[in-house]
């Protein structure tokens, strides 16, 4: 749609992210924790939700199960983000509020679309942003669970280093992404 501008994309942990925007090495970053720093602009971008999420070789998405209990969240076995992950943060406190500290983890991957991929061939779970999965449970390639009594929400962030407000590739994009 814009042929005359080239984004480079790079993914990195909240920490790193702030310093590269902090620094003026990023002009822009979408953020799950919004950057505290006084050189950062911040704008809410996105609510989204982290949902329950299984591939088709899933004994849940086999049975045609769509809801289960909190308690059944211990018998599964996952595919998560890794520790660092702010998307895992949110979702082990979520789990913690409601009671939930161990779970059977067989993996945990860097990449949401590698966690994608597996649950496309394998028999784990895993939480996943909605704004990501939704294009799958609508293609009927994934499968969202509900969990009775557990909402995992979250807002996605738009962050700029104040200095560099006035860029138009920047502009153009944030625009992009608003229409979402």
């Amino acid at each position: 749609r814009y042929p005359q501008y080239k984004i480079n994309s790079r993914l990195g942990y909240s920490k790193g992210i702030q310093t590269r925007l902090v620094t003026g090495l990023a002009d822009l970053a979408i953020m799950e924790n919004a950057p505290d720093h006084p050189d950062i602009l911040v704008q809410k971008w996105l609510e989204d939700e982290l949902w329950l999420t299984v591939g088709p070789h899933h004994s849940l998405a086999r049975d045609n199960i769509k809801t289960i209990e909190i308690q059944q969240l211990e018998e599964l076995s996952y595919v998560l983000r890794d520790r660092q992950a702010a998307a895992r943060e949110t979702t082990d406190e979520a789990l913690q509020n409601i009671g939930i500290t161990t779970l059977h983890i067989k993996m945990e991957v860097g990449s949401t679309d590698a966690i994608v991929e597996i649950l496309l061939r394998g028999g784990h779970a895993s939480f996943l942003p909605r704004f990501i999965v939704e294009k799958h449970i609508a293609q009927g390639t994934l499968f969202h669970i509900k969990v009775n009594n557990l909402n995992i929400k979250r807002t996605l962030w738009i962050a700029r280093n104040r200095s560099s407000l006035d860029h138009h590739v920047a502009e153009t994009f944030i625009r992009l992404l608003r229409k979402y």
